[in-house]
């Protein structure tokens, strides 16, 4: 088996639908598994392999629960701003609900839930924020698809 690419990912397995992490590998065959889960279980000689369409890189970071983030996690984010009222500038905060994606070498939250701002998306790495105490996983597109429901519009 070849290691393909660099970065940790998870994925359902197939036997199960249980998650496993680990770095991709495709094996002769072209059927997908993670190192961690490719290595024989329960003394078996049988790699556990994994379904490709629930595959999601680790986005490099944790949350404010130190749970790590995957692209496909549904995430809660605190966002502060200021806002003009009644002539001043006050200090406001307000909770964005989007997916974690990854798009051109990047990873990037897509707002779903109040997108107060009207874009498309925010590259995590140009928020300027702290993940891991404005950041909250609530669930994934896999295990979830409720939290999907009732999108904000731009």
């Amino acid at each position: 088996m070849n290691n393909i690419y660099k970065y940790e990912y998870r994925a359902k397995r197939l036997t199960n639908n249980k998650w496993a992490y680990g770095y991709m590998l495709v094996n002769s065959a072209g059927k997908y598994c993670l190192n961690g889960a490719c290595q024989f279980e329960d003394n078996s000689e049988n790699p556990v392999y994994i379904d490709k369409n629930t595959i999601g890189r680790y986005a490099k970071f944790r949350d404010i629960n130190k749970k790590d983030v995957y692209e496909g996690d549904i995430v809660e984010w605190t966002f502060f701003y200021y806002e003009r009222i009644n002539g001043g500038l006050t200090y406001s905060d307000t909770i964005v609900t989007g997916i974690i994606k990854y798009k051109d070498g990047e990873f990037i939250f897509v707002p779903i839930r109040n997108n107060f701002q009207k874009v498309d998306y925010y590259v995590i790495d140009d928020l300027e924020t702290d993940t891991e105490s404005d950041a909250e996983v609530i669930g994934n597109i896999y295990d979830n698809p409720e939290l999907m429901n009732n999108k904000n519009e731009k």
